[in-house]
C-alpha cells in the first residue's frame, strides 16, 4: 500500500496528501469504499443488480423445466450474481441454488451498480488509478515498496 511509505521516504505526505484528497472528492470512489468498509465491518453492502431481458419467451425454458434437478421447488431467472436456475431443498430441509444456463435464444444482460456507476466501469476506472499512483511514486521515491 502506498501509505507504508509514510515515514520511510523523504516528502511522501506532501506528494501524497493532494492524490489522497483527489480519491475522497471522486464519488464513485468515495462510494466504492463505503460499500468496502460495510462488507468489511457489518458484513453488509452488494453492487445493486441491475438485469435486462431484451427478449425471454417462456417456451424456450420448456427444456429446463422438463429436467429439474432432485428435490426442485422454483425456477428463478437473474438472481443476486445474474445467475438463473433452480431453488433445490436439501434433505435437511435447507435450500441452495442450482445454476443452469439459459438457452441462448433468451436475451438477458446484467449488470451491477455501485452507486451511479457500472461496478465493471468503476472497479476499472479505480484499477487504472491505483496503477498510475503506484507508477508515480516508484518514479518520485524510486522504489520498490510503493507496491
Amino acid at each position: 500500500m502506498l501509505e507504508h511509505l509514510r515515514g520511510k521516504v523523504p516528502n511522501f505526505n506532501e506528494w501524497y496528501k493532494p492524490k489522497s484528497l483527489a480519491l475522497k472528492e471522486d464519488e464513485g470512489f468515495r462510494t466504492l469504499y463505503q460499500l468496502r468498509s460495510q462488507i468489511l465491518k457489518e458484513g453488509t453492502g452488494s453492487p445493486s443488480p441491475s438485469i435486462h431481458i431484451g427478449h425471454m419467451d417462456t417456451a424456450d425454458l420448456a427444456p429446463l423445466m422438463r429436467n429439474p434437478p432432485s428435490g426442485a421447488k422454483d425456477f428463478f431467472v437473474g438472481d443476486m450474481t445474474g445467475g438463473s436456475g433452480w431453488e433445490v431443498e436439501l434433505p435437511d430441509g435447507e435450500k441452495e441454488k442450482y445454476y443452469v444456463s439459459l438457452p441462448a435464444s433468451i436475451d438477458m444482460s446484467v449488470t451491477h451498480q455501485i452507486g451511479d456507476e457500472d461496478a465493471k466501469q468503476l472497479l476499472s476506472r479505480y484499477l487504472n488509478e491505483m496503477q498510475s499512483l503506484i507508477a508515480e511514486a516508484r518514479a518520485q521515491f524510486g522504489t520498490e515498496d510503493a507496491a
